[in-house]
């Protein structure tokens, strides 16, 4: 992109087991405040941690087999339920 200019943030060493390095692009409006170096990491560190907490509620857990066999005694139920309405 000639004549154009962005100002980015790098960040290399995340200490994180997910991210090596990350990038961020400072919006223009954010170009016109006076913001340092110390509060623009502390904003990329607080983003990063916002998108793991979100996929990590995303992750479904594995069903216990009290949960399994409770969904198939519910079924089970259900199927004699409708066997004795349609009977009669």
């Amino acid at each position: 992109m000639r004549g154009c200019q962005r100002r980015v943030l790098y960040i290399k060493k995340t200490d994180s087991p997910i991210f090596e390095e990350a990038y961020f692009f400072l919006r223009k409006e954010g170009e016109a405040c006076e913001i340092n170096e110390g509060d623009m990491v502390m904003e990329a560190n607080r983003i990063i941690e916002e998108n793991i907490g979100m996929k990590r509620r995303a992750v479904r857990k594995a069903f216990s087999a009290k949960e399994i066999a409770l969904f198939f005694i519910g079924y089970l139920v259900g199927a004699i339920a409708i066997m004795l309405i349609f009977a009669f």
